[in-house]
């Protein structure tokens, strides 16, 4: 009988453990799957699909804003947030396994961000403010990083890592102004 307590008392406390360990960071949950739409103004679409660890956020306001956040089996780290203010702003996040984090802000008008992580370390982020800026991220394996931070009108710009052997990754990039296109290859 003695034994069973003790059995049962290394199972209880090994749970708990476990539990711990996936917790995804939000006060007051354990465990994971958590998902979170929230939209005010008119005309504005969300998707969330989400599988092992995850976390994730929509949060629009204005008109005819679209998301989308996707994380097959993203088991490690998961996240992925977009925030999106202004109208038509489309913004869409896919991530797969390893540390994974994504973000997106978006706030003006016509902006776009499609961001893309499959494998290892991952992170990726993005903030445009302006109208019209459109930032690709694809990252495919590697330690991965990346980051945008677009200020202005009708900027591009490209981030694509572990295209050619796989390493360190990492980048940044910056751009103000009007019309700027920036790519790098990593």
């Amino acid at each position: 009988m003695k034994g069973l307590w003790i059995v049962t008392g290394v199972i209880t406390l090994f749970g708990c453990f476990i539990a711990e360990a996936f917790d995804c960071g939000y006060i007051g949950y354990r465990g994971c799957g958590i998902a979170q739409i929230e939209q005010i103004g008119s005309f504005n679409s969300a998707y969330i699909e989400q599988a092992t660890i995850s976390r994730a956020s929509i949060l629009q306001e204005g008109i005819n804003n679209i998301a989308t956040i996707k994380q097959n089996l993203s088991s490690i780290g998961s996240n992925a947030e977009i925030f999106q203010q202004g109208s038509k702003n489309t913004a869409y996040q896919m991530q797969s396994a390893m540390q994974n984090f994504a973000y997106a802000q978006q706030t003006g008008f016509f902006n776009s961000t499609t961001q893309i992580q499959v494998g290892s370390n991952n992170s990726v982020s993005a903030i445009q403010y302006g109208a019209g800026n459109k930032a690709t991220q694809i990252q495919l394996t590697s330690y991965n990083t990346a980051s945008v931070i677009q200020i202005g009108f009708f900027n591009v710009s490209f981030q694509i890592q572990g295209v050619q052997g796989t390493n360190g990754n990492s980048s940044n990039l910056m751009q103000v102004g009007v019309g700027k296109v920036k790519v790098v290859f990593q």
